[in-house]
């Protein structure tokens, strides 16, 4: 047995030598072309050191995707912003990360315009430019900068032009585009309303495990728009919402249990109430925070609580829920 393990490592040897050989042979023609200005070479020996593992190397990459970046390879440039973005192998520079990104956005590298249009928006100076960075990155390909791009359309009441982005953004798989383009069905919005169409959409984006898709779904079986009225299937969609990191989920869940329209005894659904009102709040819910704070100014459920529930409401006030200012001023004037 012995004899045949070591005569079939034998054999394996030079294959796995030969291996070694061709791979290192290749690094050495990649790095020659990467010298000579091919900057798709210098693109592909970043990979390895980009990737998880032994190998991974941010530094080594970021040598490898500026040489890339300056011989005019456009994901190089891209990828270069990100990483000096990330500050992971290189230290933090919004400076060289903007024009590691503005290059590689000129190259046409849809997700450098991506990057750069969310610096330029971060700052709030220059909205028109922001605007224009999306618009071409959703042209090139980026689905999410395509949503994006729509919103300032939506705001000016473009609902067609809207519609057409939130469309190429939802049929490349990006989420948000899917909602927001539902919203526009169900209103009518630059397109006839299709309130069955809507809710099919939202379907299926909740099955991609989209959470506000489910939570909006929610909205639709419990008031049978575009769907039979199912209290039961609304509860359920909210709770998978809620799974999903969906505040506004988790405050459809706990209202639903507060309320009494879902089965059990009230000291059980209040408690469950509770638990989802606070998770709806930890997730920025405002909602979530000031139904979490009546239930302890008003004892249902728990002991009264006057000092919590103001923090509850200015929590909610301080996400900028208006409801939730004023239940706090009231709340400050009852404890004060």
């Amino acid at each position: 047995m012995r004899t045949r393990a070591l005569l079939l490592a034998s054999l394996l040897a030079p294959l796995s030598a030969g291996a070694c050989s061709r791979e290192a042979k290749s690094e050495r023609e990649h790095q020659r072309r990467c010298e000579q200005g091919e900057g798709e070479a210098c693109w592909e020996l970043a990979q390895p050191a980009l990737a998880e593992g032994a190998q991974r190397d941010l530094q080594a990459a970021g040598t490898w995707l500026a040489r890339g970046c300056d011989a005019r390879h456009g994901q190089s440039c891209a990828r270069l912003g990100q990483l000096y973005l990330a500050d992971e192998g290189l230290a933090r520079d919004l400076r060289r990360a903007e024009d590691a990104l503005r290059a590689g956005c000129e190259l046409d590298a849809g997700v450098a315009c991506a990057e750069l249009a969310s610096l330029v928006e971060a700052r709030g100076e220059d909205e028109a430019l922001a605007e224009a960075l999306y618009t071409k990155a959703c042209a090139l390909g980026e689905a999410d900068a395509c949503d994006e791009a729509a919103r300032p359309l939506r705001a000016a009441s473009k609902h067609a032009q809207a519609n057409d982005l939130e469309r190429r953004a939802c049929a490349a798989g990006d989420a948000d585009g899917c909602v927001a383009l539902a919203a526009a069905m169900l209103s009518g919005l630059g397109m006839p309303a299709d309130q069955p169409g809507a809710a099919a959409l939202l379907a299926r984006s909740c099955e991609a495990d989209s959470a506000l898709a489910c939570t909006r779904l929610a909205h639709l079986h419990l008031d049978g728009v575009g769907v039979g009225e199912d209290l039961d299937q609304a509860a359920a969609l909210a709770e998978r919402g809620c799974e999903l990191r969906d505040g506004e989920g988790c405050v459809l869940l706990g209202r639903l249990e507060r309320d009494g329209a879902l089965p059990g005894d009230e000291a059980a659904r209040l408690d469950r109430a509770r638990e989802h009102f606070h998770r709806g709040c930890a997730l920025d819910s405002a909602r979530g925070c000031v139904d979490l704070g009546s239930l302890y100014r008003d004892g249902l459920g728990v002991e009264v609580d006057l000092d919590y529930a103001r923090r509850q409401f200015e929590r909610a006030c301080a996400l900028g829920y208006a409801l939730g200012c004023r239940v706090a001023e009231a709340a400050a004037g009852s404890t004060g």
